[in-house]
């Protein structure tokens, strides 16, 4: 895709996009619409360079538009500089599910019925949380407890309600706040899903579509259809007072119909909010970058349905408000559990066994003294390789508001970028969240005038 913007400052992320006759200058979190003759001149001044004195020469909207471009950057810079503190607790309670979604990216899962990785031990996700909430009382900050997976987290429906108790007292005792939100894949029974409403402040479904690509892509172990009993959750959810958001995951054979899925999620499903993902993992389909525009027209159509009737639908690689990198826990104040009871810095890593992930590995319980310790060199090595910029991000407009290739490309791997000089980004990813980038700010400029 040839890219319809450029980078017109030489320290600063300042760039122009030009189209309908219009001039838009963009720095993260803020735009100017200027007419293409005043454009020309500014672009020529900025690109030779201009002291911070004679900076203040320049109309009121031009410095605004270039401190906000000098704030973004020292935001990027504090993500790696701010001490690992973290306020939210992920846990993924095992690896076991009731389903065999065709994409998967869990290593090891359980089928129905048989063993999986185990689960996690309660005295671990204990100690966790009161290294959480012991950080948020510090900071006067709400504890945010996320059940997750991995597998499913109410596959073990008993010991799910024992952790939320567990954690949910440990805030309590801190006098902090308490936000909850589990993850599920509503294939619950009616009375669960009344208690999860009942508990959770948010509950987040997975669902891929109608019917048909939700039983295609989501059956059980034994191919059994999902939607009808995912359906009479969500209903009950509803019905008990629940908040309720859906997550779907699109591959390449259903983009043409996400307006027909956000459409099904509110209107049958009863979704307040759809978070839309192009799939990833060694099990799924692939997206080539030729698919990125029609990704992003398909995501559009669905996105302004949505916006027409107060629903709103995002993407997470891309966040134009935020200042972000990748997914990486040690950019995001999280402390991620899995099932065999290690911290890691990563969504992604799911196993129970210790020594797969010994990579991403920030912290472990200690049993002697029923702390849980973090590792601050770790997690000081992982944030300098998650916010390593790649050669071809440095003049991207995504440069501080994107995923980079992540999960696809994984900055703290071995083989990135950091450690063996080679950059792996997923091309279909960064042409489809330039594009979407590209089209909001458009959008954007349009409202402005």
């Amino acid at each position: 895709m040839e890219t319809a913007f450029k980078k017109i400052h030489p320290h600063l992320p300042l760039f122009r996009i030009s189209g309908n006759g219009k001039a838009i200058f963009y720095v993260p979190g803020k735009l100017l619409v200027l007419n293409p003759k005043e454009a020309d001149i500014l672009e020529e001044v900025l690109r030779a360079g201009v002291s911070r004195e004679d900076e203040g020469q320049f109309h009121p909207n031009i410095i605004a538009l270039l401190a906000r471009a000098r704030e973004a950057g020292k935001q990027w810079a504090a993500l790696g500089e701010k001490p690992f503190s973290p306020e939210c607790l992920t846990v993924y309670p095992s690896n076991d599910c009731n389903l065999d979604c065709r994409y998967c990216y869990t290593r090891k899962s359980a089928t129905e019925g048989e063993g999986g990785n185990g689960v996690i031990d309660l005295q671990i996700v204990r100690a966790a949380a009161r290294r959480v909430a012991g950080n948020c009382r510090k900071k006067g900050a709400t504890f945010a407890l996320v059940v997750h997976g991995g597998g499913e987290p109410t596959y073990h429906w008993p010991f799910l309600q024992q952790l939320y108790q567990a954690v949910r007292q440990i805030a309590a005792d801190a006098d902090v706040p308490f936000f909850s939100y589990i993850a599920t894949n509503g294939i619950i029974k009616p009375a669960q899903a009344r208690w999860l409403a009942a508990h959770f402040d948010v509950i987040g479904l997975s669902c891929d579509g109608p019917p048909d690509i939700q039983d295609r892509q989501r059956p059980t172990h034994n191919r059994r259809r999902t939607s009808e009993i995912l359906a009479q959750a969500a209903a009950a959810i509803r019905q008990a007072g629940g908040h309720l958001e859906v997550r779907a995951t699109v591959l390449p054979g259903t983009v043409h119909r996400l307006p027909e899925s956000v459409a099904y999620f509110m209107r049958e499903l009863g979704a307040a909010r759809i978070r839309i993902e192009p799939v990833y993992g060694d099990r799924a389909p692939v997206f080539m970058p030729v698919e990125a525009g029609w990704f992003v027209e398909h995501f559009l159509e669905a996105q302004q349905a949505a916006l027409n009737a107060g629903c709103e639908v995002t993407i997470s690689g891309v966040r134009l408000p935020e200042v972000h990198g990748p997914y990486c826990d040690v950019l995001r104040d999280t402390l991620r559990l899995t099932p065999g009871g290690t911290a890691t810095s990563c969504f992604y890593e799911v196993d129970g066994d210790a020594a797969h992930i010994a990579e991403n590995a920030i912290g472990r319980y200690d049993a002697p003294t029923g702390r849980f310790r973090i590792d601050a060199g770790k997690v000081a090595a992982a944030r300098a390789k998650a916010l390593a910029l790649p050669e071809a991000c440095r003049d991207c407009i995504n440069i501080y508001h994107c995923a980079r290739g992540c999960p696809d490309y994984c900055p703290l791997a071995a083989d990135s970028s950091v450690a063996g000089g080679r950059e792996h980004l997923n091309r279909f990813r960064c042409q489809m969240q330039v594009q979407l980038t590209l089209r909001w700010i458009a959008r954007l400029a349009e409202q402005v005038g």
